[in-house]
């Protein structure tokens, strides 16, 4: 089971929440889970890196580090 039933529709929600909060790392975050749900790792990848760079030492980038095809990108 996935994340979300509506993963696309969840893109467009982080996104927006984004677009307020640039640095937020729960929701860059978010949106690579969204993203990993759809079959996207490369965007998914791009989304955990920013949550990376948001908040590079906290537990919330590690803990949703889970996708394994984005991980073997971040690498």
């Amino acid at each position: 089971e996935g994340l979300w039933i509506r993963p696309g529709e969840a893109l467009d929600h982080f996104r927006a929440a984004l677009r307020l909060r640039p640095d937020d790392a729960e929701t860059e975050l978010n949106l690579g889970n969204a993203l990993g749900e759809l079959g996207r790792p490369a965007e998914a990848a791009d989304a955990f890196r920013a949550a990376l760079r948001a908040q590079p030492t906290g537990p919330v980038p590690v803990r949703h580090r889970d996708h394994s095809d984005v991980q073997r990108r971040l690498a």
